[in-house]
């Protein structure tokens, strides 16, 4: 599945936003990263660390199909965050 998926911090609801060709095992590689300490986001990683893998969930936030620009709709839908709630502050940095 093609498409933009979240990663989100049930207690503070702080999210990590992505992209991805093949959205499951893009996030199976990002917790397999997060329980080997090694993922690329330290914020996330120090996150994951202090509060636990049972207090994360992940959640598709928009399907895509192959023609369309996943960093397009990445930055989109990340801005769309921000306008929604601006104290609620993503993982990921802003473009």
């Amino acid at each position: 599945m093609i498409g933009i998926y979240s990663i989100t911090n049930k207690l503070n609801n702080k999210r990590y936003i992505g992209q991805s060709i093949d959205i499951e095992i893009r996030i199976k590689r990002h917790f397999r990263e997060l329980r080997r300490g090694v993922h690329h986001c330290h914020h996330l990683q120090r996150a994951f660390d202090k509060y636990g893998e049972d207090n994360f969930e992940t959640e598709i936030l928009l399907i895509c199909n192959e023609n369309d620009d996943l960093n397009e709709k990445e930055k989109e839908y990340r801005k769309k965050e921000l306008e929604i709630d601006l104290s609620t502050l993503t993982y990921k940095e802003s473009y």
